[in-house]
């Protein structure tokens, strides 16, 4: 039988810690717990390396192997890789592996928009050139139909009962009688230039105008400020565009110019420093 040549010599506990890896290897269950036995023994100074092998005939030579071995292996130093090493060797094993394939990016519609262009799709991929003309001709009589609508929603739902237009800008004095053009009585002096009409034609502003109708009549004033008279505040300035009533008074300032119409379509220009009521 061979015998160890110093196991002895060695720690138990580096014997133990050396050969775990090769028991787990070369060992059966047996021979790792009669191994395990004698490094135990030895670590406690109970019996030396030689004591241990003539205690186990049976396996005596594989036990002195391993003692020997262990020893051996006790008395290196352990070898540890360095950082570089294990990088290097990381890089090495990547560059043995297939390369992955690379998806190319793919562009994401929005979820609720390009809904036109896969209506216009669908039409024409199914039927052709027919397709085609049926959707524009559908989507030209859409697009009518939505400018004409926001042209009457502009225009305030069009003339009114009494024949005039919406949206208004009125004068809110009450009690006002119809305009009409003083006449001149024989030996009394005229008290200011009265406006004689210069147009038979009133033609309305589409939608944006007084409302005239058979009591009330409007004023435009085109040029400077035209006035009108109240009896808490005095004269008052008018708007461009103003509703008379019966019983107004008004006037147009130097270098004014304004333009009363009638229902009947009649107008009357007011020259500057014109008063009426």
């Amino acid at each position: 039988m061979n015998k160890p040549s110093a196991p002895c010599n060695t720690a138990p506990s580096k014997h133990y810690a050396a050969c775990l890896s090769l028991r787990k290897v070369f060992m059966s269950d047996e021979l790792e717990q009669r191994y395990q036995e004698s490094i135990e023994a030895i670590d406690d100074g109970r019996l030396s390396a030689e004591e241990c092998i003539q205690q186990q005939p049976d396996d005596g030579l594989e036990l002195a192997e391993l003692l020997n071995l262990t020893a051996h292996l006790a008395d290196r130093p352990r070898v540890e890789p360095s950082l570089a090493f294990r990088q290097q060797a990381r890089r090495n094993l990547l560059a043995q592996l297939p390369d992955r394939p690379v998806t190319p990016a793919t562009s994401q519609e929005p979820a609720n928009g390009g809904w036109l262009e896969a209506l216009w799709e669908r039409l024409t991929k199914s039927n052709g050139r027919p397709a085609q003309i049926l959707a524009i001709g559908g989507l030209a009589m859409a697009a009518l139909a939505i400018f004409f609508v926001a042209l009457i929603a502009l225009n305030g739902g069009g003339p009114d009962k009494d024949g005039g237009i919406n949206g208004v800008l009125e004068s809110k004095q009450p009690n006002l009688e119809v305009v009409e053009s003083p006449e001149e009585t024989p030996g009394e002096a005229p008290a200011a230039p009265v406006a004689e009409a210069q147009f038979a034609v009133f033609i309305p502003f589409s939608g944006i105008g007084p409302d005239i109708n058979t009591t009330t009549a409007g004023l435009r004033t085109t040029q400077g400020v035209a006035e009108i008279w109240t009896e808490k505040e005095g004269w008052q300035p008018l708007g461009k565009l103003a509703e008379l009533r019966v019983g107004e008074r008004i006037r147009t300032l130097d270098y004014s110019e304004a333009v009363v119409m009638f229902n009947d379509g009649s107008q009357m220009t007011l020259a500057p420093g014109t008063e009426i009521e």
